[in-house]
């Protein structure tokens, strides 16, 4: 485990991406976003250019998958969706109507290159979907009857099922035509706060906050056994290289190799170190195996 240097803030980090090359970092705080071209050894303010040292609280950020070749980054912040163009220097911004809603998450079309789809949730006014590489944003809320999202998954198939998932303080919603409109999930624990969301080939995993980790499969029709947990599952992470997943329960870090069935805690991180942590992003194989993981207000790498 590595924590690095304090030029990042002493505030609450709220989310963490990496570039699909992992050639860029970014870490949102309660102060705004700060960004890192040398895996983590210095940190920049991204809001340099759009507001000088004010400082922006930033629930979320996410990297276009095709950022090597267009530049595109989101952030989202209250009332409004961020957008750059080269990498997070300069900033163009979508503004919400009043009341201003919360971003909460943000997420791309895998085939984003191609369809210039993303994605936001917020915690007030639920779905909001771009086709126009992130400039310009529509809500789409139909049939989605908690407009409180917490989390977002996309599916890696999304060019062919057109799939997504959002988590709302009332439980699971599905779309299957990129979001346009929405169906509530039955969930075998009944409705629940869904916490997290991570999806690995044909396995839905939801992160519930008082039913612990379930998985699915068909998008939520057939539910597979998994780890018993009462614990509140606040962050996930797959990695489908390593056939790992990322868990954490609670306070700590757990890792499992068996598609959920067992769960140990993660040998190279800390137990209870990690109350406000978010697990991130995992940077590629050529930066030494590790991923990202947001620890009160440090960055942490956790090694695989």
């Amino acid at each position: 485990m590595a924590d690095f240097p304090r030029s990042l803030p002493s505030d609450p980090i709220y989310g963490l991406a990496t570039t699909p090359a992992g050639s860029r970092w970014f870490a949102a705080y309660s102060s705004g976003l700060y960004t890192s071209t040398n895996r983590g050894r210095s940190w920049h303010y991204a809001y340099q250019r759009l507001i000088g040292d004010q400082a922006l609280p930033t629930a979320c950020v996410a990297p276009s998958p095709a950022y090597e070749q267009d530049g595109i980054v989101l952030a989202g912040v209250s009332g409004a969706i961020l957008r750059s163009t080269n990498g997070g220097e300069d900033w163009q911004a979508f503004k919400f109507q009043a009341p201003f809603p919360l971003v909460t998450a943000l997420a791309f079309s895998p085939d984003f290159a191609h369809d210039a789809t993303a994605f936001a949730i917020t915690a007030e006014d639920g779905v909001y979907c771009s086709y126009d590489g992130g400039d310009t944003w529509t809500a789409w809320n139909f049939g989605l009857l908690d407009a409180n999202a917490f989390c977002l998954a996309v599916s890696p198939a999304y060019a062919r099922d057109r799939t997504l998932y959002v988590g709302t303080s009332s439980g699971l919603f599905r779309s299957a035509n990129g979001g346009r409109g929405w169906q509530a999930v039955s969930l075998p624990v009944g409705y629940r706060s869904v916490l997290s969301l991570a999806v690995d080939g044909e396995i839905l995993w939801i992160g519930t906050e008082t039913s612990g980790l379930l998985r699915a499969v068909d998008g939520g029709r057939a539910w597979l056994p998994t780890y018993p947990s009462r614990a509140a599952v606040n962050a996930l992470q797959t990695f489908p290289s390593h056939g790992l997943l990322a868990a954490i329960f609670d306070q700590t870090l757990f890792r499992s190799g068996d598609q959920g069935a067992s769960f140990s805690p993660w040998p190279d991180a800390n137990p209870n170190q990690f109350a406000n942590a978010a697990v991130a992003s995992l940077c590629p194989a050529d930066h030494a195996g590790q991923f990202l993981l947001a620890c009160d207000s440090q960055v942490v790498a956790i090694s695989l």
